[in-house]
């Protein structure tokens, strides 16, 4: 976000690098992620890395439909991926997708009309979104 390839001007640092800032040290594939990197935990290193290279941001849950950190105001899904759709289209928005235990960042999303009928049709409504996905492994 904040590094010449996002929209700052800071140069980029690798996933090691990073590392190394929060406290960990190699070999970092030995390392067991799941029983100590929830949301919360997360966010807390957002604003560290902020700290450490003197940007400002925030963290927050986009959409949680249940348990601790619910988000409020979104009603349903649909309303969820919208708000998803609305960050990946923000070039100033970062999102990191947590689902059981393992994380993966969304990188943009593509609209397909749901009948292949329509697929060279100038307008359809009736669409599919599909959510691309980056992740390590």
């Amino acid at each position: 976000l904040y590094s010449v390839i996002g929209s700052g001007s800071l140069p980029p640092v690798s996933q090691e690098e990073v590392m190394n800032i929060l406290g960990f040290e190699p070999p970092f594939d030995q390392i067991r992620w799941g029983p100590f990197t929830g949301n919360a935990t997360l966010i807390r290193w957002f604003h560290r890395l902020n700290e450490h290279f003197g940007v400002k941001g925030k963290a927050y849950y986009l959409y949680k439909a249940h348990g601790y950190g619910r988000t409020m105001g979104i009603q349903n899904v649909e309303e969820g991926k919208e708000k998803l759709f609305e960050a990946i289209r923000n070039p100033n928005c970062g999102v990191i997708y947590h689902c059981h235990n393992h994380y993966m960042v969304p990188l943009g999303f593509i609209s397909s009309p749901k009948s292949q009928l329509d697929v060279y049709a100038p307008s359809v409504t009736d669409v599919e979104p599909f959510i691309m996905i980056g992740e390590d492994r």
